[in-house]
């Protein structure tokens, strides 16, 4: 027996169903008629692309780190000011009503031992909603554009230092809930060695 993965994240089952099979259910297949005019697909395409790059440059301008140019992926930065939220807490992503969308930023220091400092590593922080950018010690060290991968991103041989080290993530939320999915690996990890992330 054998299983055939043919998935498409984020799609819709009705995507995967037969036209044939859709006749029964008026709604959908009433869409497939709708999309077969080239000249409405087109005009949606390009709705979809101008919302997309208006959001964004709305998000960047509002974005506290870009504005103010504070740099707040720099490992010295002063952030006694910020916050302290467990990373799974829903206290920070929401307004009481709603998701708060846009750019939510994290900092977490940790000890890393003389034994593996300098040394090539891994930082995994499981999966994210929806995309982020990871730094560690103020260098940019991998980001993801979408929810769905897991994040593995390579820490270069002499990054990490002996002591008290910083890490910056970035996550930046579309739509619906901004959260660290649960149940996924977050560490860093030197040979056979990790350092948990999770936490405050």
């Amino acid at each position: 027996m054998g299983i055939l993965n043919s998935s498409v994240g984020g799609s819709p089952v009705e995507a995967w169903i037969g036209e044939e099979e859709l006749k029964p259910f008026p709604r959908y297949y009433n869409e497939i008629e709708i999309c077969r005019d080239d000249q409405w697909v087109e005009h949606v395409k390009r709705l979809d692309n101008e919302t997309r790059d208006l959001w964004n440059r709305v998000f960047y301008q509002r974005d506290p780190e870009s504005s103010a140019n504070e740099g707040w992926y720099r490992a010295d930065l002063d952030n006694g000011g910020w916050q302290s939220v467990d990373m799974f807490s829903t206290s920070w992503n929401n307004d009481g009503l709603n998701p708060v969308n846009g750019s939510h930023w994290f900092r977490k220091e940790i000890t890393v031992p003389a034994s593996l400092a300098g040394k090539e590593g891994l930082i995994r922080l499981g999966c994210i909603v929806d995309a982020d950018s990871v730094f560690i010690n103020g260098t940019f060290v991998g980001t993801t554009s979408y929810m769905y991968p897991p994040r593995i991103y390579r820490i270069p041989a002499g990054l990490l230092q002996e002591g008290e080290n910083n890490i910056t993530v970035r996550m930046i939320s579309y739509n619906g809930s901004p959260h660290f999915v649960k149940d996924k690996p977050y560490k860093i990890i030197v040979g056979e060695e990790e350092i948990s992330l999770l936490g405050e």
